[in-house]
Order: structure tokens, then C-alpha cells, then sequence
């Protein structure tokens, strides 16, 4: 399943004037994300949240996240699919190696 292709099917009209408020609507998903945590993992669970809830809300986050990784910023040129896929993964591995040898190096406990 490419989930990047998916996001970016989903929403063609990604313009740089709609970035900011994509960005701020990340920050709302995260605050989400956290109160369902937040009310699953407490004793009272007044919100009455689930696991699925948890799980629901992070989705949320990665979809946004992704639909912004999608847009075409001011120092590109004109954007494709394979172009920004291609953008994407080259990012996502040199992070992704970054997180692995800090994981390896025992430097990062918040994981």
C-alpha cells in the first residue's frame, strides 16, 4: 500500500495559500492525537476515548502530515507524483538512519 499516493489522490488541489492553514490543522490533529491518549490512559476516562480512538487520531495526524509533504513549495519547479514520492523517500531514509543509530546508540530514550 503506497499511503503518499493514496494522500496524494485524495486531495489535487494543494496551493501554497491553503499550506498555513494545513499546517495549523496539523497542530489541531496532534492536540487530538494527545487528548484521546491522554483519556484512554487515564483511570476516570471521562471522554470515554479508546485505543481505536488513539489509533483513529494518529491516522488523522500522518494524513495531514502527508497532504503537506504533497504541496509544491516556492523552491521547486513544477510538481509530480513521482517527483515528490521520490523527495519524500530520499528525506524519510536519512531520517529514518538518524533515528535508527540514536535507537542503536541508546542516546534517545523518548522512544
Amino acid at each position: 500500500m503506497n499511503i503518499i499516493k493514496k494522500v496524494w489522490d485524495a486531495n489535487r488541489n494543494r496551493t501554497m495559500e491553503i499550506f498555513a492553514r494545513r499546517l495549523l490543522k496539523l497542530g489541531e490533529e496532534y492536540g487530538e492525537a494527545n487528548q484521546a491518549y491522554l483519556s484512554v490512559s487515564s483511570e476516570k476516562n471521562g471522554k470515554n476515548k479508546t485505543w481505536d480512538d488513539v489509533r483513529e487520531e494518529l491516522v488523522d495526524v500522518l494524513v495531514v502530515d502527508l497532504d503537506l509533504l504533497c504541496h509544491q513549495f516556492p523552491d521547486e519547479d513544477e510538481l509530480t507524483f513521482e517527483k515528490r514520492l521520490e523527495t519524500i523517500e530520499k528525506i524519510l531514509d536519512r531520517k529514518l538512519k538518524k533515528w535508527a543509530k540514536k535507537q542503536a546508540d541508546g542516546k534517545d530514550q523518548s522512544v
